[in-house]
């Protein structure tokens, strides 16, 4: 089985999702397609199997002593780094709910975070939902608009990006000319870092609100 997802995920890694098809797996691997089926049962099956191996890089280990704020922060940043070492995989977290060990010891790991912040019942649900998917949505998108991302990175196609929008009639386009080249930037990183900050300072009120 550990020689399959391993071939799974050398298959999604070079080729993207889409590749993903048993009879090129079974092709992959030198053997019958029929022969995969004595190992996995269904698509299904080593989809869910996969995504439990990238969670299994996820580290989930903090401190419980540290404020929610900083264990949530850790949790986020870590389980963008497990899901970006395989680009596309996090869009199936999208359309799957694995429920494997290692997809347990994730959902303990923010629940411990949102325990520690005072959140209980329908509001840590909500919260649980909006910080996970705001990390699976970030990588999901970054691989699925990888060609504007790469451009984005090339200097001279950047430059010839943000001269479009400096050339526009800021009488009919305001929005547009004072806010294109910020709007169009490579900060990868620093974006991720900002909506986080921004949800979780959003978090934050609502505790201090509800007087937690």
């Amino acid at each position: 089985m550990a020689r399959i997802i391993d071939a799974a995920v050398e298959l999604i890694d070079a080729e993207g999702t889409e590749a993903l098809q048993m009879r090129r797996l079974a092709a992959r691997l030198g053997v019958a397609q029929s022969a995969l089926y004595k190992h996995v049962p269904s698509k299904d099956a080593l989809l869910d199997a996969l995504l439990e191996r990238v969670l299994g890089d996820f580290d989930t280990n903090v401190d419980p002593e540290l404020p929610w704020r900083e264990q949530l922060t850790a949790l986020a940043h870590r389980f963008r780094a497990a899901l970006h070492a395989h680009s596309g995989l996090a869009g199936l977290l999208k359309t799957r709910d694995p429920l494997g060990p290692n997809s347990t010891r994730t959902l303990d790991a923010w629940a411990r975070a949102l325990l520690r912040a005072g959140l209980r019942g329908a509001d840590a649900g909500h919260a649980w939902f909006t910080l996970v998917h705001y990390v699976i949505g970030f990588e999901a998108t970054a691989a699925f608009d990888g060609r504007n991302v790469r451009r984005a990175f090339d200097p001279a196609a950047l430059a010839e990006v943000h001269a479009r929008f400096d050339a526009l009639d800021p009488a009919r386009y305001p929005g547009a000319t004072a806010l294109g080249r910020h709007i169009w930037n490579p900060a990868v990183e620093e974006r991720f870092a900002y909506g986080l900050e921004l949800l979780l300072d959003g978090l934050a009120a609502r505790i201090a609100a509800a007087g937690r």
